[in-house]
């Protein structure tokens, strides 16, 4: 239950003139989109879409990959596939984002069978990895798809780009690929799949076409153990502790079938925000955590959302209070986020009879450390960018 209240007494201090500007040029520079035809690149991109195959009532993750690392601090990446509603793939479920230390934040917008996915990495570190893709997409696979049906997985280059460090634009070459139905095995989740998980926990592999005597590997972590429980379930013991987070975990029958699936966080949405745009968005969450964070209220036809992923064992009590110019406190809301859940709203779903006009300010506090991301929407052009959250500690 959320706790609404206002109050017109004066609150503790607010950020600081330095954070405050730096918020603002955050939240002005991914708002940027380069124009190709002004940023010259002096590197180009190679993404690609890999192939892949599932049987029907399995799940598609849709993987692109960079041929070769570059850094990409701001983007855009149009991605989906060609079947439309006759095709043999639903639509997507989630998504991810994958970077050597997980500090890469995102907002991924359906639109049918497309996904228009825009990522902020502020210290460029995305793009740079080897042992994982750059992003993954859950596609469900029709329960009436016909074996040997086919689909066209896409990268739209016309809507789609990568800003350096240097702040100019990559030239790119897009490989598609494509999708068949086939094969009797496929992963659909992996619990946990993020965060450090300890030595002796049990990691459960979900799916369907299991085998007894079915292997699993998890690339660079020990197992202690493998045991089968049924075809759409597997269960490991870690030796040693683990960051899940864009793990490669592949399972392979003794008849020598397999399926491969990068691991991630696949938190609960609670409810959908009343702004249908909002709730045609898929909030992606750095691995970073944060107890403590600013934001800032956007101007004109732009909207601000904050969502909030809960990773830990524990519930997390979450407060937002609203500060005025003069570092009044003139609104606060506070919730309860479960674990393993997330939620999404516009800033005033979070509160009641605040206008947000008067908000200078957004401070965000929670009992035990969430995932965070602010997501600034533009209903008209259909655009939602994400913006990090400034720490306190900062």
């Amino acid at each position: 239950m959320i706790d609404r209240r206002t109050s017109s007494s004066l609150a503790g201090a607010g950020p600081s003139s330095s954070v405050v500007a730096g918020l603002g040029l955050i939240g002005a520079f991914c708002l940027l989109q380069p124009s190709p035809s002004v940023a010259q690149s002096l590197q180009e991109i190679y993404p690609r879409v890999l192939d892949d195959q599932a049987p029907p009532g399995g799940t598609l993750q849709l993987k692109v990959q960079l041929t070769e690392p570059r850094p990409i601090t701001t983007g855009n990446a149009t991605v989906g596939d060609d079947g439309g509603e006759e095709g043999p793939l639903g639509l997507a479920e989630d998504v991810a984002l994958f970077a050597p230390d997980g500090l890469v934040s995102g907002a991924a917008v359906v639109g049918g069978h497309q996904l228009s996915i825009r990522f902020s990495s502020r210290d460029g570190t995305f793009g740079t990895g080897r042992e994982s893709p750059i992003l993954a997409v859950n596609i469900p696979v029709r329960p009436d798809a016909t074996p040997g049906q086919t689909a066209g997985l896409n990268l739209d280059p016309s809507r789609s780009f990568w800003v350096a460090p240097s702040g100019q634009t990559y030239l790119q070459q897009v490989q598609a690929g494509q999708f068949s139905v086939g094969g009797a095995i496929s992963i659909v989740n992996v619990l946990p799949g993020g965060g450090l998980v300890p030595a002796g926990s049990t990691v459960t592999v979900s799916g369907i076409g299991f085998q007894p005597g079915a292997s699993v590997e998890i690339r660079d972590v020990e197992l202690a153990s493998t045991v089968y429980v049924d075809p759409t379930r597997l269960e490991v013991v870690l030796a040693a502790d683990a960051q899940m987070h864009g793990k490669r975990v592949r399972v392979t029958n003794q008849d020598g079938s397999s399926a491969v699936y990068y691991s991630y966080l696949r938190a609960t949405m609670l409810g959908v925000s009343r702004l249908p745009l909002l709730a045609a968005t898929f909030p992606i969450f750095s691995t970073h955590t944060f107890t403590r964070t600013f934001f800032l209220p956007v101007d004109g036809p732009l909207f601000l959302g904050l969502a909030f992923q809960n990773p830990n064992a524990d519930s997390a009590v979450i407060t937002i209070e609203l500060f005025s110019l003069l570092h009044q406190l003139i609104g606060s809301s506070s919730f309860s986020l479960p674990p393993q859940t997330k939620i999404s709203r516009e800033i005033s779903e979070y509160f009641s009879g605040v206008g947000p006009g008067l908000v200078s300010y957004l401070l965000v506090s929670s009992t035990v450390p969430v995932q965070e991301v602010g997501l600034v929407g533009d209903e008209l052009g259909g655009t939602v960018v994400p913006v990090d959250p400034i720490d306190f500690a900062d």
